[in-house]
């Protein structure tokens, strides 16, 4: 069978509850639906969803409550919606929503304006990466995050402009990093980023190519 045609997933809707091991949906470009899915309520490995250029939504994973390792969602351009995901209150391994890298303005990178659906997530053991989310302008899906046990990166999101909302966060293990996202204020981030009294950073801070980037911001 060529997997380039798949449109659905409805053979796999006999699996019930825990996948014993990893889920990966990679490369299905006109994979429309994951709705069969309703049924599985964890993994024991990764949950990835890579390069579903047809995707718009995760419905059918609203009944997911936890990752065993990684949850990455990759390249897939029309993915408008991750509100499927507000069982989830932890990741055990890293949480990466990457999108593509794409120069023409006719091509949008992604459909994404709202990591709602994370709102429930408080815990990722290992690190955080949102890259390339153009229409994004706010991180209000992760209002509840509070501890990070890897790194933190924000990278080249294009819309963002405010972090604010992430206002449970209270400790990142390991290095953070915010970079070339055009709309992010230089010293709102290097505020939010020296709050001893609000987050503990374990590794580098890193405020590079942002927004009214300036060699020293006043004293708040």
């Amino acid at each position: 069978m060529n997997l380039d045609e798949l449109t659905s997933v409805a053979g796999l809707a006999s699996l019930t509850g825990k996948i014993a091991g990893d889920f990966e949906f990679n490369n299905l470009p006109k994979l429309t639906s994951l709705s069969s899915l309703s049924n599985v309520t964890e993994t024991d490995g990764f949950l990835y969803v890579i390069s579903l250029d047809s995707l718009t939504s995760l419905d059918g994973l609203q009944n997911v409550s936890r990752v065993g390792t990684d949850l990455e969602l990759l390249f897939n351009p029309a993915l408008a919606s991750i509100n499927a995901l507000s069982k989830i209150t932890s990741i055990e391994g890293h949480l990466k929503i990457v999108f593509l890298d794409v120069d023409d303005a006719l091509q949008p990178r992604t459909a994404l304006t709202s990591l709602d659906g994370l709102n429930n997530l408080q815990v990722v053991k290992d690190y955080v990466q949102l890259v390339n989310l153009d229409a994004l302008a706010n991180l209000g899906g992760l209002g509840s995050l509070a501890t990070v046990g890897g790194f933190f990166e924000l990278n080249d999101n294009q819309a963002l402009s405010s972090i604010s909302e992430l206002s449970s966060l209270a400790s990142v293990a390991g290095d953070f990093r915010v970079v070339q996202n055009q709309q992010l204020d230089h010293c709102l981030i290097m505020a939010f980023a020296t709050n001893t009294n609000q987050l503990s950073i374990g590794g580098v801070t890193t405020v590079n190519d942002n927004a009214n980037q300036v060699e020293t911001c006043p004293a708040p």
